[in-house]
């Protein structure tokens, strides 16, 4: 009796965590969305969504991360005053390979999540530039890159930093602690 009691209670638990933690990465992206429409200098702005979302993908199934790549895409969309899906697209790709590496290939550490967003930063500003600038043959095309798209990426790169920092600290207090074991060919099971 008294160990379904402590099941049930420990499910409340995990559940109530749970509820906090996507509220908290909700709170977090949305924050990021009113600094990203609001129009404070003429510097360019960083597009801090694109970092929320690959933190909060690096921990999730590939299902889930595409899901949120996607809300946080059409999020950005409506930020930059794109074409609606047009970032949407882009970053459910990439948030969905974010989560697959990370489920197969790389490990869990600040160092590939900064990586990622680096790599997630580049493409996703840089087939912005593509399709609204370089494809139209737009002149002084590379004064545009070097006066609003480059300062945007670094801008972005750095905001990285607390970012991650954050949606550690979220995932660190609020999130299921989960084991992975790795199985070697002599049949012992090595902790990860």
């Amino acid at each position: 009796v008294r160990d379904m009691k402590n099941k049930r209670l420990t499910i409340k638990i995990v559940r109530r965590n749970l509820i906090i933690k996507w509220f908290l990465y909700v709170l977090l992206a949305s924050f990021a969305y009113v600094i990203s429409t609001i129009k404070i200098t003429s510097f360019p702005k960083p597009l801090m969504l694109i970092p929320i979302a690959v933190c909060i993908c690096s921990k999730q199934t590939e299902m889930v991360s595409s899901i949120v790549g996607l809300v946080i895409g059409f999020m950005l969309d409506s930020a930059s005053g794109r074409l609606f899906g047009f970032n949407a697209f882009i970053l459910m790709i990439c948030c969905m390979f974010v989560s697959l590496l990370f489920l197969y290939l790389l490990r869990q550490n600040i160092f590939n999540v900064f990586v990622l967003i680096i790599i997630t930063t580049l493409i996703q500003t840089g087939l912005d530039f593509l399709f609204a600038y370089a494809v139209w043959g737009i002149e002084h095309v590379g004064e545009v890159f070097m006066r609003w798209y480059l300062p945007s990426m670094v801008a972005t790169i750095l905001t990285a930093v607390p970012i991650i920092a954050v949606t550690r600290l979220i995932e660190r207090k609020f999130g299921i602690i989960d084991d992975h074991y790795i199985e070697e060919k002599d049949e012992n099971c090595v902790r990860e």
